[in-house]
């Protein structure tokens, strides 16, 4: 006998990708991810989430550097207090 597809329902795919059930019924509103109706439920194929997934992944560019480590890019700065108390007063960074 053939074996019958894993179907997710969407609190499963929110749970499963780590995502919030809202992000996953937007998704299916403006049909970012597949998905099939079965009468008024809606319902993801586990293989095809998982090649969405796949298709989805970004890889890092050959032989690129970080962003942080390009030349030109400042160092990320930390908020201290004197900045903190600099942006209350409206005062201007140095």
């Amino acid at each position: 006998m053939a074996e019958l597809e894993t179907f997710l329902d969407v609190g499963q795919v929110a749970e499963v990708l780590g995502l919030s059930i809202a992000t996953i019924r937007k998704w299916v509103l403006i049909r970012y991810i597949p998905y099939q109706k079965l009468g008024r439920a809606v319902r993801f194929s586990a293989s095809e989430i998982r090649e969405r997934v796949k298709t989805r992944t970004v890889k890092p560019a050959a032989g690129q550097k970080c962003l942080a480590e390009q030349p030109g890019m400042k160092e990320e700065t930390h908020d201290t207090d004197n900045n903190r108390e600099q942006r209350r007063r409206n005062i201007p960074y140095r």
